[in-house]
């Protein structure tokens, strides 16, 4: 009797043993595992990307320098400052310089703006741009007009920030104030050069110049033409290494090296579209490539070029784009007439502060202007500052306070 006791005893162990142990593994299959989403939140999380996971089969960009975009953070815009006119936005290098009344501005050692020394010996009011590859070597194209008021009397300027000052640089007069010429924007391509685009009309063409423009000598040549078509969709980048790629709605991309013969760069394909695209926005980057703004027929889609070949991105939404704005660290910021977003390894929206703009009076919500230097600083320019209203500029790190442009003329600047 006492030996069939001691046997169930033992069993009875053994049972017990046998269970805890099915428990403990139980436990340990529903646990996540380190670095892995909670079983539960599996269905949310997709929910949630499916609007930003991007087709794998359009996706051939090398991300692996890019930071993941969760270690940075979900990115929010603030006001940084309001104006009655509008503002508009130019990078220099690291820096982002903005251009308003009174302007131009500069970002303070304390976060808040400040009158930028670009203000003193500008000559003329009426800029049409002002880049650089640095906040000390710049270019600035602005025009003045006769009192006839139309394009034949209008005479342009091109001058560069060097050594604390502006400084007028002659370049080929034939261009600067000729009748039927015009000036669609200036890009700088390192140090000590420039390259100005202008339209010359002719009577059954528009023929593009491409003039270069150096303190030493410049140079003109035509890089294109095109029979009634308007010049407002064209976009231009310069490279450090003297490229330039000029983006025309009616030529696609062309590449202008510094030396030899200009050529046109193939558009991709884009998914869904049978079509070639458009290209709506362009940017240069660097590492020497440069980032295209794309509109098909189904599809909005940005792309960066490499030599000849194209890494192409599919877009979430359906609107055109506005600005590009690549970053050296992988980050590409683009706008659409009311929206600002951010692709980095996927795409993310960036709500803009719409209450708090209305309350500063900015009754206009479209974008005018986009400037970024990484990830995580971006610059938008939103609103018009007409009719009463307010334009403003959103600012992806939050500002001591918002100011109001103009801000007072500090001594030894122009009014």
């Amino acid at each position: 009797m006492l030996r069939w006791c001691r046997i169930k005893v033992l069993y009875f162990l053994v049972l017990v043993v046998g269970l805890s142990m099915a428990c403990r593994r139980r436990a340990n299959h529903d646990q996540p595992q380190e670095g892995a989403a909670p079983v539960g939140s599996e269905t949310a999380h997709a929910a949630v990307s499916a609007a930003s996971a991007v087709d794998a089969s359009v996706v051939s960009a090398d991300d692996a320098s890019a930071p993941p975009a969760g270690s940075l953070g979900e990115p929010h815009l603030f006001l940084a400052a309001t104006a009655k006119q509008p503002i508009a936005l130019s990078r220099l290098g690291p820096q982002v310089l903005v251009r308003g009344k009174g302007g131009p501005y500069s970002l303070g050692v304390d976060g808040a703006l400040v009158a930028s020394p670009m203000q003193r010996g500008l000559d003329n009011e009426d800029l049409i741009d002002i880049v650089g590859t640095n906040p000390d070597d710049a270019w600035a194209l602005s025009f003045s007009v006769s009192s006839g008021g139309d394009r034949n009397g209008t005479t342009y300027y091109v001058e560069r920030w060097q050594s604390g000052q502006w400084k007028n640089i002659p370049f080929d007069v034939e261009l600067t104030d000729t009748p039927g010429t015009w000036f669609e924007g200036i890009a700088a391509m390192g140090p000590g050069k420039a390259v100005a685009l202008s339209h010359r009309a002719e009577e059954k063409a528009l023929i593009d110049v491409l003039s270069t423009v150096d303190p030493k000598g410049g140079s003109s040549r035509d890089v294109g033409s095109s029979v009634g078509q308007a010049a407002q969709d064209m976009h231009m980048v310069g490279l450090a290494n003297g490229d330039v790629y000029i983006s025309s709605s009616w030529a696609g991309l062309v590449y202008v090296p510094v030396k030899g013969k200009e050529q046109t760069i193939a558009l991709p394909q884009l998914p869904g579209d049978s079509e070639s695209p458009e290209i709506r926005a362009l940017a240069g980057i660097a590492n020497a490539s440069v980032v295209a703004a794309f509109r098909g027929k189904k599809t909005v889609a940005v792309g960066t070029l490499h030599d000849t070949k194209w890494n192409v991105v599919k877009c979430p939404f359906a609107d055109d784009i506005s600005n590009v704005a690549p970053t050296a660290d992988g980050a590409i910021w683009v706008t659409t007439q009311t929206a600002l977003w951010r692709y980095l390894q996927r795409w993310e929206a960036v709500p803009l502060p719409r209450d708090i703009l209305r309350k500063a009076g900015v009754t206009s919500k479209r974008v005018h202007g986009l400037a970024a230097t990484s990830a995580d600083d971006a610059w938008l320019a939103v609103g018009d500052g007409v009719d009463g209203g307010q334009s403003g500029l959103l600012h992806t790190k939050p500002a001591a306070a918002v100011q109001h442009l103009p801000l007072p003329v500090p001594a030894g600047t122009r009014p």
